[in-house]
């Protein structure tokens, strides 16, 4: 067998050189018995039958456990294998010498417990590491230099467990316990490092290729959308959500290593990243905020703050980015997607300095959608979690607790006194030894100090009391922490006073930030209000208390406040689970009170500011409702709860948001158990209009079938929640063919409609009308649907308006119509007229979508087609940003497979264009399962991807 590759190139010559030297090193390193064995076992599967042989062999329990880590592993390097070959397109690197390598090594001490361990755990890190290549195939694809990275990766490998081998073979087992086998693990070390140093260049490689190509589909958008351009922005553009916090204290050395990994050389800017890890409460966002604000000293005039706890807190962060930079097309209210393309936009094309701060970052998969694409700026972590950095190819810095000097510097200096003894003294670093150095527990211990006027060294007495007694019933301890902490939380929760009590009960059921204080100004009906000398609540005096106190800390401008999540979490796991239930309850029932409620299926369109005010704390209500198990406890415990998010998911609906939305109402079903109610029928309708949005029928029919006999059993025959679900479900029976079942439906919709006087009816059968129309165009009936826009345009004139979402609508309606009937210039028109109005007012809605889709098939059919592969190109950029809400890629799938179409007109031969069919195809393959086999290759196949009225 020749194993040597066909040198062609100058890359070419390189691999066949390193080849042919590592066959060489090989032999010489291998026996001839072993050398054949490496050339002989060349795939995984009969890697796989070596190990079963082994097991029949020598039927050792520890082989037969260590074989089945070493089979999951070798899953890890099967996937590198393939990343090889798409990589590495000129094939050459014969990758199955993987196999044999491996093979030999496990040969040699399958035998050897202990031994046979550490070589597994070899294989498995190994492993984990090799797959992340799979990650950057298309890097290396057709790309000489990078080929070279991964020829050097898999020849290091290899040579690896080939000198292992031999290592084994000249070394006897027993002696290597002793001084031999550090000599392994030292050359596991290097070549572990130096698959890192490659996996680097790769994520290098593709951050630059990804910057490339954004810029392109940038270009590419201006010139069809030229509203959307990005400009410089309005400058300064300072937000930071704190201020200057003036008892800061220390870090200096931190601050000094953040300003030489992230500060900008004057007329040199250049793309750094620098991570802050460290447990919670040691001080991460505080050092990070006085970074901020030395940045906002030194002239920096563009310093963004994200919230980055969920994704939804980063979305409403760079909608803030959007508003305050005053760029065009902005838009405050349920335009998340729109704000986070036209901030990403001013990252690629702005020439001034910015800094970009992601704090808390509890899952990396939330910045996929955010991360700036961009050759300049500063972009500063902060995290619990060091992953975070290393999938970021990010440099770190550790936060660490303070030293017993410097905690006790923090405390003395919190205290505020003039003087201190070296009794005081002594008992501040007793103080800070307890406390583990932990900056926020000796801020909070020192508050309390302060307020009982107590000295320091009898507060350390009576925290040494109090310690045993609360840590032996603490059920949680920190791995990364010795000391216990809990003393100190039990010290300033259990001194509140019932106004502080009552604000911060609220405050740690909701997100830690931005939590707006009119949650708590009118009174809400059936919550106790009254202590126990019979006066109200006095917030404002609670708020004074947990502001003395440190526990919460308030925003000067807008007066929100916000609350550290340690001191959250440690609240909830105080309060013991009979209070805890109690206090999330009150919480439902504040936070239902405050957030904007939804009746009858009417839009919640005018009250979306208010419920952005509130959206992400009903969403950590609901995480707490999932981490606490409360769905095993009864209904009624939970109707507010319950209440809340039907609304709050329906909004969630509405913004178009229909992951996050199902995800979120799936939660207030299942705090429903098993009691058919309203509010169930009502999430149940909320869940099935996302999955129709997103193109699901088939699970979309049955949540609407469960609303429909809820409703039909709980409701009269003539209420507009029956006209609502007969509409919703006739929508489904539409999308999935049965055409005459949905307007027979549709019809009995509209006969209750007629029921209510027409002021009340006048907002809501439009819709049924325009819903009817496109299932009669869908049977082939465009005269019957095109009656039907003309019934529902004077119903939608009258409620909204000309040029309003609505009316555009419509005119999108009369467009397919003349689509079908193949007036093709009238049709160009009803688009053309709908994109324009689309794009002002929601660019990334679905409608704006489909109606630049169907533009695009009117220029294809009309000899336009150079202008429709640039149309198809923007709305392929649309369809992307939209697929992380959305859930799905359908509408990409479908757009990709026009512009294929598109692109082989023009030349038929088109690399590009069968590359982009594929990938469409794969994607449809995906999301139709079983039935992809049964539909053909044609428009109404991808059609079936999205909802009815897209089509």
């Amino acid at each position: 067998m020749d194993d040597t590759p066909q040198a062609s190139s100058p890359a070419g010559e390189y691999f066949a050189l390193r080849w042919e030297t590592a066959l060489e090193e090989c032999k010489r390193h291998l026996n001839e018995s072993d050398y054949k064995k490496l050339l002989e076992l060349n795939t995984c599967e009969a890697l796989l039958g070596n190990l079963q042989q082994l097991q029949a062999n020598y039927r050792s329990q520890a082989l037969v456990l260590n074989s089945k880590r070493i089979e999951t592993s070798l899953g890890h390097y099967r996937n590198f294998t393939l990343a090889l070959a798409v990589g590495s397109q000129r094939n050459a690197v014969n990758a199955a010498l993987l196999w044999g390598a491996v093979n030999l090594t496990v040969e040699v001490c399958a035998t050897h417990g202990s031994l046979f361990s550490n070589i597994v755990d070899m294989i498995a890190d190994m492993g984990h590491d090799l797959e992340m290549f799979n990650s950057y195939d298309w890097v290396a694809a057709g790309e000489p230099q990078m080929e070279k990275v991964l020829v050097d990766v898999v020849v290091d490998v290899i040579l690896f467990w080939v000198q292992t081998t031999r290592f084994l073979r000249r070394h006897p087992i027993v002696n290597l316990a002793n001084s031999a086998w550090p000599t392994v693990c030292t050359d596991f070390d290097a070549t572990l490092s130096r698959i890192r140093k490659h996996l680097a260049q790769l994520k290098d490689k593709a951050e630059a290729l990804s910057i490339r190509k954004t810029a392109l589909n940038a270009k590419q958008l201006s010139e069809v959308a030229p509203t959307t351009q990005a400009p410089e922005g309005s400058l300064p553009c300072i937000i930071i959500p704190f201020p200057r916090n003036a008892a800061f204290y220390g870090r200096e050395s931190e601050l000094l290593t953040i300003k030489d990994e992230l500060n900008q050389k004057h007329g040199d800017l250049q793309y750094k990243i620098l991570a802050l890890i460290g447990m919670g409460g040691v001080g991460k966002t505080q050092t990070a905020l006085n970074y901020a604000y030395d940045r906002v000293d030194g002239g920096v005039k563009a310093i963004f703050w994200i919230n980055s706890e969920t994704a939804l807190t980063i979305a409403e962060s760079y909608t803030e980015v959007a508003m305050r930079l005053q760029l065009e097309g902005a838009a405050a209210d349920g335009a998340h997607l729109k704000n986070r393309y036209l901030v990403g936009k001013w990252f690629q094309q702005t020439s001034v300095e910015w800094l970009l701060i992601f704090d808390n970052v509890e899952e990396l998969d939330v910045l996929h959608d955010y991360w700036p694409t961009s050759s300049k700026g500063s972009v500063l972590i902060t995290s619990r979690h060091e992953n975070v950095a290393f999938e970021l190819n990010a440099n770190t810095l550790k936060i660490s607790p303070f030293t017993t000097e410097q905690g006790s510097s923090l405390l003395l200096k919190t205290l505020h006194r003039t003087s201190y003894s070296d009794e005081e003294k002594e008992g501040a670093e007793a103080l800070s030894v307890v406390l583990g150095g932990l900056a926020l527990a000796i801020t909070v211990a020192a508050m309390q100090i302060r307020l009982k006027r107590m000295p320091i060294q009898r507060f350390v007495q009576s925290y040494t009391e109090k310690g045993p007694s609360v840590q032996s019933s603490s059920r949680i301890k920190n791995i990364f922490y010795k000391h216990s902490l809990e003393t100190v939380w039990k010290t300033a929760f259990s001194g509140l006073d019932l106004n502080a009590a009552f604000v911060f009960d609220a405050a740690c059921f909701c997100a830690p930030d931005n939590l707006p204080i009119s949650l708590f100004e009118h009174p809400v009906s059936g919550l106790h209000y009254e202590d126990d000398s019979g006066n109200n609540y006095d917030v404002e005096d609670g708020i004074e208390s947990l502001l003395l106190t440190s526990l919460i800390s308030q925003e000067p401008e807008t007066t929100d406040l916000s609350v550290h999540r340690v001191l959250q979490e440690e609240y909830r796991k105080w309060l013991g689970p009979d209070r805890r239930l109690a206090s999330f309850r009150r919480t439902s029932k504040l936070l239902l009170n405050a957030f904007p409620h939804q009746k009858d299926g009417r839009s919640m369109h005018l009250v979306w500011s208010v419920c952005r005010k509130y959206i992400s704390h009903v969403v950590t209500l609901a995480d707490i409702f999932k981490r606490m198990f409360y769905k095993d406890l009864a209904e009624e415990d939970f109707h507010d709860f319950i209440e809340l998010c039907s609304y709050a998911a329906w909004y969630l609906f509405e913004i178009s948001s229909y992951k996050p939305c199902t995800e979120f109402a799936t939660t207030g079903i299942e705090a429903c158990g098993s009691n058919e109610t309203l509010l169930l029928a009502h999430l149940s309708q909320t869940v099935g209009y996302a999955e129709r949005e997103r193109g699901h029928p088939k699970e979309a029919e049955i949540h609407l079938d469960r609303a429909k006999r809820i409703r039909e059993k709980l409701l009269p025959k003539n209420h507009p929640e029956i006209a609502n679900i007969y509409s919703s479900l006739a929508g489904v029976y539409v999308s999935s063919g049965k055409y005459d079942e949905g307007l027979q439906l549709f019809e009995d919709a509209v006969k209750i409609d007629l029921t209510a006087p027409y002021a009340e009816h006048k907002s809501i059968i439009f819709r049924r009308y325009l819903n009817m129309a496109t299932a009669e165009r869908l049977k082939g009936n465009p005269e019957t649907a095109l009656h039907y826009v003309e019934l529902a345009t004077p119903y939608i004139l009258d409620s909204f308006g000309a040029d309003t979402h609505f009316d555009i609508t419509q005119i999108c309606y009369r467009g397919n119509i003349a689509y079908d009937m193949n007036n093709l210039p009238q049709a160009q028109s009803y688009y053309e007229h709908a994109c324009r109005g689309h794009v002002k007012e929601q660019e990334f809605h679905p409608a704006h979508i489909c109606a630049n889709y169907k533009l695009a098939c009117t220029e294809i059919k009309l000899g336009r087609t150079i202008r429709a592969i640039e149309r198809l190109r923007y709305t392929q950029t649309l369809c992307e940003v939209c697929e992380a809400s959305k859930g799905d890629k359908g509408d990409t799938a479908r757009i990709k497979r026009k512009l294929a179409q598109a692109l082989l007109i023009i030349n038929e031969n088109d690399a590009e264009a069968l590359a982009i069919k594929e990938e469409a195809e794969s994607i449809r393959r995906e999301l139709q399962g079983s039935e992809f086999e049964n539909l053909p290759d044609n428009d109404f196949s991808y059609s079936l991807l999205v909802a009815h009225y897209f089509r």
